[in-house]
């Protein structure tokens, strides 16, 4: 039977917002798609977490919010505390999900939501994201009603963390261990690891089983993560793909009241200029730009030492903070409005070896009217083609290659940024992407 307006339970990490980074961008807009075809509840893990200073730019969603109160653990600084964090982390061996069990209280999570199920005469409940949904696959399964999970193959991810750090091991050990007997411990300290890596990814494997085998469908980012998901549960829930979009209009405005930073005005000498930008606590994020700036970046610089580097976003790990020491690198955390940054830029670039799923900083980018350089696994997931949206590299001599090739060819890279504009939007407008999951959520509450 089909819901003319269904009620819908979405639960989600946090209270999405925008302009932000990543994932809760998608979810500001994922919520405000589905809120245009439902009436929403937001129930969320947590608070936004959005800085002060955003309030004047900051929108939030059209939905009743609900906040899960002490569904969220803060990381102590004190000692107890961090003993408490390092058990989790302990325990990532022996459990599922050891994510969500360090971040939050999955047993407060699951009462709240068992709760607000019974309570609430819901047509439909969404599971934002693949830890939450993975935590909920019991909750869900007992209420029986029509459901619908996020669903990212982190087992992917997690592998292509391993098998770095594996070769970062290997030749480390190569370099270091000149006697036996510290060839021989820290080989063994490798197949502790390589142990525990396996049994995690088996994990995250079976989440994503129970995942597929309880929710009536579940959406993935991109196609290749779709057809990875039907290949591997041929018998699971049928899997749409909602992929990552762009705010066209917000980064098409100039932002003329948020002007850049008069020390980035300096750096920034326009044909010269770098731009990377991401949440910068991040993994993936700090592992690829600390990677390009030791290892691609001394060479873009020796052939173009006027070349600039912004480094550009939340929270900067203590390894991305460290980086605005080198010549030509600056970091900018915490900054109100990343465009500015973006119209200061030549190119911008995605040096990613980790994570999966498909980058919002690549679209940003484009809709920007920026040419891109990206890794291979930084622009998966995306209908963009090496040589006419973009350009692709995986070694640091080719990474740097390319972008010195756009640095020196201006007419080169405004056409490589025309034609990536031009795809993100046919593709990727968040109006495009809302309408399919408008569609989703209302094929799936029937």
């Amino acid at each position: 039977m089909s819901v003319a307006r269904p009620h819908v339970l979405y639960i989600a990490p946090s209270v999405p917002y925008a302009p932000s980074t990543g994932g809760v961008t998608r979810s500001y807009h994922l919520v405000q798609a589905a809120t245009a075809v439902a009436d929403v509840t937001l129930l969320s893990m947590g608070a936004s977490g959005a800085p002060s200073g955003d309030a004047e730019t900051r929108r939030t969603v059209d939905a009743t919010i609900e906040v899960v109160p002490g569904a969220s653990k803060p990381r102590s600084r004190t000692l107890p505390g961090r003993i408490g964090d390092l058990s989790a982390l302990a325990r990532a061996v022996r459990e599922p999900n050891p994510y969500m069990r360090g971040r939050y209280d999955v047993h407060i999570i699951r009462d709240s939501v068992a709760r607000a199920l019974a309570a609430g005469a819901y047509d439909l409940v969404v599971v934002d994201g693949p830890e939450l949904s993975a935590v909920l696959a019991a909750t869900v399964r007992a209420w029986g009603g029509p459901s619908l999970a996020g669903l990212e193959l982190h087992s992917i991810a997690y592998r292509r963390q391993s098998a770095l750090q594996k070769a970062a091991w290997i030749a480390e050990t190569a370099r270091t261990a000149h006697s036996p007997l510290f060839r021989l411990l820290r080989r063994a300290k490798q197949t502790v690891v390589e142990v525990n890596d396996r049994r995690a990814a088996y994990l995250l494997e079976e989440e994503d089983r129970e995942v597929m085998a309880t929710y009536r469908a579940v959406f993935a980012v991109s196609d290749d993560e779709a057809e990875v998901l039907r290949a591997a549960f041929p018998t699971g829930a049928p899997v749409a793909v909602v992929p990552n979009g762009v705010d066209l209009p917000y980064f098409a405005a100039t932002a003329p009241s948020l002007d850049i930073e008069t020390s980035a005005r300096q750096a920034a000498h326009g044909k010269e200029t770098i731009v990377f930008t991401g949440a910068l606590s991040f993994h993936p994020n700090v592992d690829g730009v600390v990677w390009f700036v030791e290892t691609a970046w001394p060479l873009v610089h020796a052939r173009c030492p006027d070349a600039r580097l912004l480094i550009v976003g939340r929270s900067p790990a203590p390894a991305v903070a460290a980086l605005g020491g080198r010549h030509g690198v600056s970091v900018y955390p915490d900054v109100p409005d990343i465009r500015p940054y973006l119209a200061a830029a030549a190119l911008a670039i995605a040096p990613l070896r980790l994570g999966s799923g498909a980058r919002l900083k690549i679209l940003d980018a484009l809709a920007a009217g920026l040419p891109v350089v990206s890794t291979t696994v930084g622009a998966e997931g995306l209908a963009l083609v090496h040589d006419r949206d973009l350009l692709l590299a995986d070694e640091p001599d080719a990474f740097a290659a390319a972008v010195l090739a756009l640095l020196d060819d201006p007419a080169r890279a405004h056409a490589l940024a025309q034609q990536g504009q031009d795809v993100v939007r046919r593709l990727y407008s968040w109006e495009t992407v809302a309408a399919g999951f408008g569609d989703l959520i209302r094929h799936t509450a029937r």
